[in-house]
């Protein structure tokens, strides 16, 4: 994807090289908004009425993304199941049956990233896999949480230009 003078974005830029480290379904880069809410500001590999649906009402839901940012660090969907708040296993639970299993996806991993589009409104990276593939592990938990802080220093010193 190019903006408007034909120049690849950082978002494009930062989805391009997940795709290359690490598999997935879907993803997108979501930010929160004076509004409230979580706005996807770029996708790859999501179904457009999927992420109408996800703009409409489902991010209220996406307690991964929620979860990473309020704790600062990535979070699985598998994560948020297990040892958890039951109130947080609750809306996990709301948001696969809601969300993603309309999309057949069975495993999310997101990390929050520092101001995607507005200063001083966090936002963060989220990847999505379908049931056949394997959850997400460590490994490229750590890969993400790398990309997503380059991410948001590209961003930061783009602002300081």
């Amino acid at each position: 994807m190019a903006d408007a003078d034909g120049a690849t974005t950082p978002y494009a830029m930062t989805l391009d090289r997940i795709a290359r480290e690490i598999p997935f379904a879907q993803a997108f880069i979501v930010t929160t908004l004076p509004r409230g809410g979580l706005q996807v500001i770029h996708e790859r590999g999501s179904d457009p009425s999927w992420i109408r649906s996800y703009s409409r009402e489902d991010h209220l839901l996406d307690i991964v993304a929620w979860e990473s940012l309020r704790r600062g660090m990535p979070q699985r969907l598998a994560g948020l199941r297990g040892d958890s708040p039951a109130g947080i296993v609750n809306v996990a639970k709301r948001f696969q049956a809601a969300a993603l299993s309309r999309a057949r996806i069975t495993h999310c991993l997101a990390c929050p990233v520092a101001s995607p589009l507005l200063e001083g409104f966090i936002g963060a990276i989220e990847l999505h896999r379908n049931g056949g593939a394997p959850g997400f592990s460590a490994e490229e938990t750590r890969q993400l949480e790398e990309i997503a802080g380059g991410f948001s220093a590209a961003l930061d010193e783009g602002r300081r230009d």
